[in-house]
């Protein structure tokens, strides 16, 4: 299809340019990084990555973001892992990423985990954070939880946007309870 071909593309003109010794910088090589995760392609990740960190821009927390999200659609949490322990400094997108991370992949322990270190390092989570426990919540069947997830959003604050709800009504859904799925959704 034509958008892959133009993540190839993109792949080859990075590795064009290296080969001509061309000075890349963050955003070129993160929008590369971000073709070798909708391409599957985890060894040019990886070499680009090796990149990453001879030019020394492991620092930078967009960097390091585009690296988590590469790993992460390449179902290598290890190395997302390693890749957002390693960072010197984190925001938010740098937490939901890892979150969202092992949410996807169904470890959902460990990403509460991350939730709560989340809050011990005084970074508060917002509707994207929630909204990753709801969806990974939902893809484990675990419904009744994504409800539980939902009150707990709420009463921490937050009003569920479009994706919260679409998590919300398919687990109802699911658990036919369909006079509350009428509810929510009015």
């Amino acid at each position: 299809n034509l958008r892959s071909e133009r993540w190839v593309e993109a792949l080859l003109l990075f590795r064009d340019m290296l080969f001509s010794f061309v000075i890349v910088n963050s955003f070129t090589v993160a929008y590369v990084l971000q073709a070798c995760g909708i391409l599957d392609a985890i060894v040019e990740g990886k070499q680009i990555h090796g990149h990453v960190i001879r030019f020394a821009l492991e620092s930078n927390v967009f960097m390091c973001n585009s690296l988590i999200s590469m790993y992460s659609r390449n179902n290598n949490l290890e190395l997302a892992r390693a890749v957002f322990d390693s960072m010197e400094n984190r925001n938010l997108s740098s937490w939901n990423m890892i979150i969202s991370c092992y949410t996807t992949l169904g470890n959902l322990n460990d990403a509460w985990n991350l939730f709560h270190d989340m809050e011990s390092w005084a970074m508060k989570p917002d509707i994207v954070t929630w909204n990753s426990l709801l969806s990974g919540h939902f893809l484990r069947g675990l419904y009744l939880e994504v409800l539980i997830l939902l009150q707990r959003m709420q009463v921490a604050g937050f009003k569920p946007n479009s994706s919260s709800i679409t998590s919300v009504l398919q687990a109802i859904s699911e658990l036919s309870f369909l006079n509350l799925g009428k509810e929510i959704h009015s």
